[in-house]
């Protein structure tokens, strides 16, 4: 009986792998023209911007588009006209936005009359302090560790009611080389002087792609505490706090349907994975095509209370060997070994790889010797002389700290 049973199961099984077949869904992309809005008004001083582009498929990328007779108006009656700086972008000229104030967005396109809902400034609530500790996190690959610094912001509300939070973060960091060469190689073992020195100090900024939400709703007390921002590494290559770091946090107060507005475009981002998780979805906000509501169009058109706080982090505040400076010489040949064909022609064959190193003149003392010194050379990559190639900036930011 046994026997049956198992020669049974056995025959079940076959009989229900012969019948998978393999599933390939189909994407439809019907190149459906979809209208995005994102703008914002909030009780900073402007000028605010408005843009609006046109999502033609669920692969291509948004083009700019110009509309119409496009103004934002508030519940008092007063209405200010957005100029166009250029196709699809707006931008306010006089107006400012006021705590407690509602306003609406409204334009025109082919004709047909496209309003946001009424939004009002919602009042700022205070941020106490931004604070940083350094985190390392694990990955898959047993050997290597992601180390970075994760912020976090303290604020108090200034309402009895819960208040809900969007944050933005902006980073910005001081880059230099270790390195001012001389000379620059030519090739056929020829070198010139360089004239003019290269840039050794730059400045590189980032703004988050995460969308970051909070809200006090549940809560005892209508405060945040050490609610979490964003964790910037430190070991990616970008040594981003090896001179000096900030990080710009800019906090809009926002109401409940905004909060749930970018929460679900949060969703859609976030959570795509497997066949069963949760699919990419269209996130429609508080736009409507009054002239044909079945025009759909998606984005969001705010008003915000905006409260905003930078923190330096110094150098000597962090303290771990992975924010070291990566630019190491690649080879250091003294003129005494010149004669020896093999490390010359090592020393040439990396220059003439790619034309991406320089000669670093130095000049090498002898030990014990103060009176003699012997001329060699440095090989180092060029993001190590000139630190525009680590895609740096030399304009000095106007917050910098001297």
């Amino acid at each position: 009986m046994r026997l049956i049973i198992k020669y049974s199961l056995v025959l079940i099984l076959a009989f229900l792998q012969s019948c998978i077949e393999p599933f390939d869904p189909k994407v439809v992309d019907d190149n459906q023209s979809l209208l995005v809005v994102d703008g914002i008004i909030t009780n900073q001083p402007g000028p605010y911007v408005i843009k609006i582009t046109n999502s033609t498929s669920l692969t291509g990328d948004p083009v700019a588009i110009s509309v119409s007779n496009i103004f934002i108006e508030d519940s008092d009656g007063n209405v200010e006209s957005l100029t166009e700086m250029s196709t699809g972008v707006y931008q306010t000229s006089t107006l400012r936005g006021e705590t407690g104030q509602s306003y609406r967005l409204n334009f025109e396109l082919n004709g047909e009359l496209c309003q946001s809902t009424w939004e009002q400034i919602k009042e700022s609530s205070m941020i106490d302090g931004i604070d940083y500790q350094v985190e390392s996190k694990e990955t898959s690959d047993s050997d290597i560790d992601l180390v970075g610094i994760q912020f976090f912001i303290d604020n108090s509300g200034t309402t009895l009611a819960p208040n809900y939070f969007r944050f933005e973060q902006y980073e910005t960091w001081e880059t230099s080389v270790v390195h001012r060469p001389e000379f620059n190689y030519l090739g056929s073992d020829q070198i010139e002087a360089i004239a003019e020195s290269l840039p050794s100090t730059c400045w590189k900024y980032k703004k988050s792609k995460d969308v970051n939400l909070a809200t006090t709703e549940g809560l005892i007390m209508n405060e945040l505490s050490s609610h979490k921002l964003g964790y910037m590494l430190g070991n990616d290559g970008e040594e981003r706090f090896t001179v000096l770091y900030s990080l710009l946090v800019k906090q809009y107060t926002i109401d409940e349907n905004e909060y749930l507005y970018w929460k679900n475009v949060k969703e859609s981002n976030d959570e795509i994975g497997g066949l069963f998780d949760k699919q990419p979805a269209q996130v429609f906000g508080n736009i409507t095509n009054l002239s044909n509501p079945r025009n759909d169009i998606l984005g969001y058109f705010s008003a915000s209370g905006l409260k905003e706080n930078r923190i330096f982090v110094e150098p000597g505040q962090v303290r771990d060997p992975s924010f070291a400076l990566t630019c190491q010489p690649l080879r250091s040949v003294y003129k005494s070994e010149f004669e020896m064909a093999s490390e010359y022609e090592a020393a040439l064959t990396l220059l003439l790889s790619g034309k991406s190193y320089y000669f670093d003149n130095f000049i090498y003392l002898n030990e014990g010797k103060e009176n003699e010194s012997i001329l060699g050379v440095i090989l180092v990559r060029d993001a190590c002389v000139d630190c525009t190639r680590k895609g740096g900036n030399t304009t000095k930011p106007e917050f910098w700290n001297e």
